[in-house]
């Protein structure tokens, strides 16, 4: 995920969907849906027979880093839980063993 931090698409839930392949998973396509296909994505990947807990290892971005914490925009603090809400929040996450 963190390799997916920096990178940019023009639709939001492409971000998820360019990740299907490099993950092993599928996962119905619903454009129109945004940011939460990035949710659905992580959901697809914990359901998945070997779940990888690099998936918990993000951080939250603080207010004052705007780029990233504008990703957290339309959603409620509770809405993610255990997930992240953009792939920008595991940006600090590289180097996670």
């Amino acid at each position: 995920m963190s390799w997916m931090a920096s990178r940019t698409t023009m639709r939001p839930e492409d971000i998820a969907y360019s990740l299907l392949g490099l993950l092993g998973v599928i996962m119905n396509v619903d454009y129109g849906e945004g940011a939460l296909a990035f949710l659905r994505l992580q959901e697809t990947v914990m359901k998945s027979s070997k779940i990888d807990e690099s998936l918990f290892a993000w951080r939250m971005p603080k207010p004052n880093d705007e780029a990233r914490y504008e990703s957290a925009k339309g959603f409620d603090e509770n809405e993610w839980g255990l997930l992240a809400a953009s792939p920008c929040w595991f940006q600090e996450s590289g180097d996670s063993v």
